[in-house]
């Protein structure tokens, strides 16, 4: 198994906690969860992705322009994304769990569900992205 290397940029106290798990676990994502977590961020204005070593199946982050981690995939389906206080308890509501380890302000979402369609899913995904980037307001709904 490789060891990822984590680009420098990333180094910030705000991403400290993710940056110790992803050391630590040294986590590969599946493709599809990776992909997904791709597609929940397309047309969200501001919001990159980043992953060190793509075809080897690392893990995946989307970041902000300031480099603040926001979304994480991992994992056989590991879906993460850092939300505002504000936005816990709907998420929680949601059906979203805290990711443990990522920090306080991370849930974990279902990828694909059994209660909806895919279209359904990469849309609720979608929603979770604009609001982890800040680019949605409560009681909006992709």
């Amino acid at each position: 198994m490789s060891t990822w290397k984590i680009d420098r940029r990333f180094d910030t106290p705000q991403n400290a906690q993710v940056l110790a798990l992803l050391r630590a676990d040294n986590p590969s994502a599946h493709s599809d969860v990776a992909e997904e977590l791709l597609r929940s961020a397309e047309g969200v204005a501001g919001v990159d992705h980043y992953c060190p070593d793509l075809p080897h199946y690392a893990f995946v982050v989307l970041h902000l322009e300031d480099s603040a981690i926001i979304g994480l995939a991992y994992g056989q389906s590991g879906l993460a994304y850092r939300l505002p206080d504000s936005r816990i308890a709907e998420a929680a509501r949601a059906g979203a769990q805290p990711a443990e380890g990522l920090g306080s302000n991370w849930f974990l979402l279902e990828p694909w569900s059994d209660t909806e369609t895919l279209q359904e899913s990469r849309r609720r995904l979608a929603h979770w992205c604009r609001v982890a980037a800040g680019t949605t307001h409560p009681g909006h709904t992709v």
